[in-house]
């Protein structure tokens, strides 16, 4: 795995909930001190101060995110996830620092990394191996990533931070109990919701047998085919803590964005093509749209599938309403779209009248070139002004959108990534036929 290697530094995992909570703690006295020091300054220039205002000011936000990162786990993971599903609620400048969380990265220091494979290995762990780097090729929220040789076999192993399982369910209710002392979200914005979500999803994440069994099952889903690889388990060296898996070359696939044009509307067509696979013929989707999960190898024109901790099964309820979006778009009735979307509460019951009309012009407008069999421009669908328009109508309309349910939250963050790279990539592709095949 080719990828570049934005790792800044180690720091050592916070393990115990005491030192995890001791982090929110500081959080929290930043934040009282800064109220005082900043209301001094506002009463003293003439200016009355709003509690909401003194708990948003940027250095407090810097506060929230250096310290999400440090902890990593689950306080790394709602923070990411907040800045993805509540982007379009939160004021630019919070939205922005938020959005900075998903490229923050640490690494835990060897002699952590030396408990967990001695927690898994044994004592002598290092005689499974004929080669380790120490230092990772790549580091998330919930683990990090190291090439090694077993036998004469080039392996990647992903390593989970310790402790990290163990500390979701007090990591969560710290961060519900700081953000929402934060009041920058808006009141009808269901926080519980999103981190009951990502608890759930946290868990899955954490068991990494768990995750080699997707992954074994997206590699029998697609053994035969010609545009994408999914990389072995290694079964022997497999625990819950620790996967590990053949080594794959590739580089990462925003790293494409300076190939051809022809390459680059190749990759979103398999792309696209794929998720369309995993909701109408596997049931099962990756959800992750990190670009790190998705490598391109230059010289098999693959694309290399990693990551397959955030899978979620999709309902047969769900499909069906997908299929009723596809039905609705081809036969040009806008009121069936517009009850599926209800129904997956993608539209709000609450939102008004004229909202859902704007937002379902919106969507009539970017599914034309599926109606009348033509390219879809993923650069030019939507213009920049109608983009800010759309984030300032969601800002000002956010008391009344509520989240879908966490299925239809993940799936619509796996198929928004698909977007922006398109939109990265200035791709352009006919989707006709493949949205025929599946009404």
């Amino acid at each position: 795995m080719d990828q570049k290697n934005s790792i800044s530094k180690s720091l050592p995992v916070p393990k115990g909930r005491i030192s995890r909570a001791s982090s929110f703690g500081k959080i929290a006295i930043k934040f009282a001190s800064s109220i005082v020091v900043d209301g001094t300054k506002e009463l003293v220039g003439g200016r009355s101060p709003t509690l909401k205002n003194l708990l948003i000011q940027e250095k407090n936000i810097l506060t929230f995110i250096e310290e999400l990162a440090k902890l990593r786990g689950a306080a790394l993971k709602i923070g990411q996830l907040l800045s993805l599903e509540a982007n379009d609620f939160l004021p630019e400048q919070i939205s922005k620092m938020l959005g900075d969380l998903r490229n923050k990265s640490f690494h835990m220091p060897n002699y952590q990394l030396g408990e967990v494979l001695r927690e898994n290995y044994g004592d002598n762990f290092l005689d499974n191996f004929s080669e380790f780097r120490e230092t990772p090729i790549a580091a998330a929220s919930i683990g990090q990533v190291h090439k090694c040789k077993y036998g004469n076999k080039e392996l990647i192993l992903k390593v989970q931070y310790p402790k990290i399982r163990e500390s979701i369910e007090s990591d969560i209710n710290n961060i519900r109990l700081v953000t929402k002392n934060l009041g920058i979200l808006p009141k009808s914005f269901d926080f519980d919701k999103l981190l009951e979500a990502g608890k759930t999803q946290l868990l899955n994440e954490t068991d990494y047998l768990l995750e080699a069994a997707y992954q074994k099952n997206f590699h029998r889903l697609l053994r035969t085919d010609k545009k994408f690889v999914v990389p072995k388990i290694n079964e022997k060296l497999t625990t819950t803590k620790i996967l590990a898996m053949e080594y794959k070359k590739g580089v990462t696939i925003d790293q494409v964005a300076h190939h051809d044009q022809e390459t680059k509307n190749f990759i979103i067509n398999n792309l696209v093509e794929l998720a369309f696979k995993e909701i109408f013929e596997f049931n099962l989707i990756q959800t992750d749209p990190n670009f790190a999960n998705f490598l391109f190898d230059d010289t098999s024109k693959k694309i290399v599938l990693l990551d397959f901790g955030a899978t979620s099964k999709i309902s047969k309820k769900n499909i069906r309403v997908f299929k009723d979006i596809l039905n609705g778009l081809a036969l040009d009735r806008k009121e069936m779209v517009e009850k599926a979307l209800i129904t997956l509460k993608i539209f709000s019951p609450n939102a008004s009248n004229s909202v859902k009309k704007y937002l379902l012009d919106i969507i009539w407008n970017l599914s034309l070139p599926l109606r009348k069999n033509k390219e879809f421009d993923f650069l030019h669908c939507i213009s920049t002004e109608d983009l800010n328009l759309l984030s300032s109508t969601l800002i000002n309309q956010k008391d009344k959108f509520q989240l879908p349910d966490p299925q239809i939250l993940f799936i619509q963050r796996k198929l928004g990534g698909i977007f922006l790279l398109g939109r990265k990539f200035g791709a352009r592709k006919n989707f006709s036929k493949l949205v025929t095949k599946y009404i």
